[in-house]
């Protein structure tokens, strides 16, 4: 049977110097969901679910939904530097990229929240999701890596 070479101490080390990492560079983004929305109705005899009781008088109140994370942001402004495509040949790759693109690691324990998100907000800009969600780590998936674009 094979055996790792190494030891889980010093697995746990290593992933100790990648959370230093993560925590030196992060810096804070608001992450927000489908606001949370709130139906008032004054009339007692209305039955919202088939339009009966008379008229309606009600109110609807979005409430919205974030939350603060940490996560290390690189901005892809190099947009000419695509490495796919020659200058002046036309090729079958036919990849478009969005200019202002960013990349974003998270923590795998802030993953269940933020796959929901839809909108991005940090450097006082807002962005929307444009990618899937990618783990990584070096033993396991601790990171996250999803890629955002300008919300226009």
């Amino acid at each position: 049977m094979a055996q790792s070479l190494i030891t889980s101490s010093e697995k746990a080390a290593l992933e100790s110097v990648m959370d230093d990492v993560h925590e030196t560079f992060a810096r804070e983004i608001t992450v927000f969901k489908e606001s949370s929305r709130v139906v008032i109705i004054t009339n007692p005899n209305f039955n919202p679910l088939y339009d009966t009781g008379g008229g309606t008088t009600q109110s609807i109140i979005n409430t919205p939904v974030s939350k603060t994370f940490k996560a290390r942001i690189q901005y892809q402004n190099d947009i000419d530097k695509q490495y796919w495509d020659e200058a002046g040949i036309d090729t079958q790759f036919k990849i478009e990229r969005v200019k202002g693109r960013v990349r974003l690691k998270i923590r795998a324990e802030d993953y269940a929240w933020i796959q929901d998100g839809k909108r991005f907000d940090f450097d006082g800009k807002r962005f929307v999701l444009d990618s899937s969600f990618k783990g990584h780590g070096l033993f396991d998936n601790n990171f996250y890596t999803l890629f955002l674009k300008p919300d226009i």
